[in-house]
């Protein structure tokens, strides 16, 4: 065999050479057969342009990572036994190089997986699959010989392997390999899997077993093969001409006459038509999740690990597979979809969905109520009782409908309920789960949110807090505004990490208690309803209950129908009269006391500035306030601090009615304890004149 050394390649562009052929280069060490780095990266990605340079520059030798990147197996041969092996089989021209002891015969990959092998077929053949390299041209081996080209992939390219080469390579226990013809394709769902793959190596077994039928069995054999064929094809839902095709050629070739061999495989087709394999459906309604090594049934989302799926499954196993489990099967091949764990995302895709370039089931379901025409009295009825007012009620119904309509779209503040036992709270809940999804939906209590374990935020947009008790503080109150707002939530079990998840979670609230919570002067995360409504006759609850679930369909499309056009779902709440009483009432002893004598104009409070002092003297004696305890409190209700003005004088609080006293030299510094905002624009003489009106 003559060698063209011509083709060996230039040194300088040595790995720019094989990336251009669109194969992966690996750096070896120079006059040596081991790479120069951790390669493994590379059979799944190939290297930057620039890295390639830099390699193109350095004394590397020159390797390429063969599999399912490159596109390419090799097959190895190292002596003249293995070579002559291999020219006995009729191979097509294929890229091939002369190494040191043999040659390298280049193919294109088949598709399914290639083990690499050491002494394949008793000689000294080896392959190179998924997960190997070789040394490229024009490497030096470590005895000074330098790796040539004898077919460069310029000039032939990478031929198929012949079905009799393929024969050779294990694949998983799964059998051997053709590949699937163009009008064979798989449906859209298996089309990243194998199931391409499986069919082929069953063709290929089919037409085998077919080829070695003795004379008398060929039409016994070819009905036998055929209607296993075609369960599959028929669970599988594709064409059957094309392998119709291949196993009436193979009867021909046989001797089968031509009739008896249409006969026979129409019979067959109908016969897999008639009672397809069961498994194709199962690889198309299940997922496997890697992270959580489960199978996920997608319409259901219900999860299943290993063990009891292959319990489920074990009778709708593929014939022909031993005892090779329905998972292993599944996965192995590549048949099953598989992801890398589950995301909760009300925003994408249901099923699978690409994040980061990496596949995730949407583990978020939409609600199954479908909306129904109808009238929605009952309801309308039922909710204007509960919140009798109407600008309250409004922003209720905008706030449900946008969680119903909107629910990647998170709200940025909570609703707070309080009212009378038994008037429908829990009712209006019920109904919101539907409303949403009742698997988007959980209850809580103030145990649980206070215990600092907030998994059950997890994927869900709604939680509603029952019986909220959590007015000891502003702790919890701070706690649940990171809740309310925050884009991502830490959620954490016991024994397991904390994870940040993306938040979508809307809070409700509901509680009999008059003051549930304590929230600041300047609340923005809470809109407020106190009901007035009082339990209605028992007979009211059993019927409305009962118009609900009937109709949560035409509930449904009453909140389709809601207008959100200016509804901002950013914005602070509306402050309600009931906001307002449980600010008063969140308010520290020092606050209250002061917010009463700012309302009655008590003391300093007469007129809009004042000094801190004059504050201090007018306070209750008996209890005695810091100066930063008496600042903070008056900032917390809306007061700035100005600053020092000359030549006015003080008020003397201390006597039973107020008395100014002059005082040229007096320097105070003033505070505005209302109408802030104005008063800080004002020059010194206007202060002064404010500060000693009588």
């Amino acid at each position: 065999m003559t060698i063209n050394s011509d083709c060996s390649g230039s040194w300088n562009t040595r790995f720019s050479d094989i990336y251009r052929l669109g194969l992966s280069p690996i750096p070896v060490l120079p006059k040596d057969k081991k790479p120069a780095i951790q390669w493994k990266v590379l059979q799944t990605e190939r290297a930057s342009v620039e890295q390639i340079k830099v390699w193109d520059a350095s004394s590397f030798n020159v390797g390429i990572a063969t599999g399912r990147l490159s596109n390419v197996i090799v097959f190895d041969t190292d002596n003249v036994e293995a070579e002559q092996f291999m020219a006995n089989l009729d191979l097509p021209v294929t890229a091939k190089s002369k190494t040191a002891k043999g040659y390298h015969w280049m193919f294109a990959h088949p598709g399914f997986a290639v083990r690499n092998h050491v002494r394949l077929e008793k000689y000294k053949l080896d392959v190179r699959g998924d997960g190997g390299f070789i040394v490229a041209p024009p490497s030096i081996h470590p005895d000074g010989s330098i790796y040539q080209w004898v077919n460069h992939p310029m000039d032939v390219g990478f031929a198929q392997a012949p079905a009799d080469l393929l024969a050779l390579l294990e694949t998983g226990g799964a059998g051997n390999s053709l590949i699937l013809a163009n009008d064979a394709a798989a449906p859209s769902e298996f089309q990243d899997g194998g199931l391409g793959q499986w069919l082929s190596r069953q063709l290929y077994m089919a037409c085998r077993e077919l080829s070695e039928a003795p004379e008398g069995q060929r039409n016994n054999t070819l009905n036998a093969v055929a209607f296993r064929l075609a369960q599959d094809v028929a669970g599988c839902r594709l064409a059957w001409e094309p392998f119709s095709a291949a196993l009436y050629n193979g009867a021909v070739a046989i001797g089968l006459p031509s009739d008896e061999a249409r006969a026979t495989l129409e019979s067959a087709w109908k016969g897999g038509v008639a009672a397809p394999s069961l498994w194709p459906q199962t690889a198309l309604d299940y997922v496997y999740v890697a992270g959580t090594d489960e199978f996920v049934h997608l319409p259901s989302g219900e999860p299943l690990r290993k063990q009891p799926f292959n319990t489920v499954f074990s009778g709708d196993r593929p014939q022909g597979i031993g005892k090779t489990t329905m998972a292993s099967f599944l996965t192995d091949n590549q048949i099953i979809r598989m992801a890398q764990n589950f995301r909760y995302d009300p925003g994408k895709p249901a099923g699978i969905y690409d994040h980061n370039g990496r596949p995730y089931v949407n583990s978020y379901r939409p609600s199954d109520v479908e909306p129904l025409s109808g009238d929605p009295s009952p309801f309308e009825d039922f909710l204007a009782y509960l919140v009798p007012d109407q600008a309250e009620r409004e922003h209720l119904v905008k706030y449900i409908a946008w969680t119903v309509r909107y629910p990647a779209r998170k709200l940025q503040h909570a609703i707070l309920m309080k009212g009378a036992q038994g008037t429908g709270k829990t009712t209006l809940s019920h109904i919101w789960a539907k409303l949403v999804g009742e698997w988007n939906f959980r209850p809580t209590t103030s145990e649980e949110m206070n215990s600092g374990w907030h998994y059950f935020l997890e994927g869900k947009i709604l939680v509603v807090l029952e019986e909220m008790n959590l007015g000891a503080g502003l702790t919890v109150y701070n706690k649940l505004k990171d809740l309310i707002t925050g884009p991502t939530v830490s959620v954490n079990k016991k024994g397991k990490d904390i994870r940040e998840v993306p938040n979508f979670t809307n809070l409700v609230c509901f509680s009999n208690l008059p003051n549930p919570i304590l929230i600041e002067n300047d609340d923005r995360r809470f809109f407020v309803i106190d009901s007035p409504a009082v339990r209605r006759e028992a007979a009211y609850y059993r019927e409305f209950n009962t118009w609900w679930k009937e109709n949560i369909g035409v509930v449904m499309s009453f909140f389709q129908s809601v207008d959100l056009d200016d509804f901002d779902p950013m914005a602070p709440p509306p402050v309600t009269e009931a906001k307002e009483r449980l600010k008063a009432a969140s308010r520290a002893p020092l606050e209250q006391e002061l917010a009463h004598m700012m309302e009655d104009g008590e003391g300093p409070f007469a007129r809009d500035v004042g000094t801190l002092l004059e504050v201090k003297t007018a306070l209750d004696r008996s209890t005695r306030y810091t100066d930063l305890a008496i600042r903070q409190a008056l900032s917390s209700l809306g007061s700035q601090k100005l600053r020092q003005i000359r030549g006015t004088g003080r008020w003397d609080h201390t006597c039973p009615f107020s008395i100014w006293i002059p005082d040229a030299k007096a320097k105070p510094s003033l505070w505005a304890f209302k109408n802030a905002d104005h008063w800080k624009l004002e020059d010194d003489e206007s202060l002064r004149k404010e500060h000693s009106r009588h």
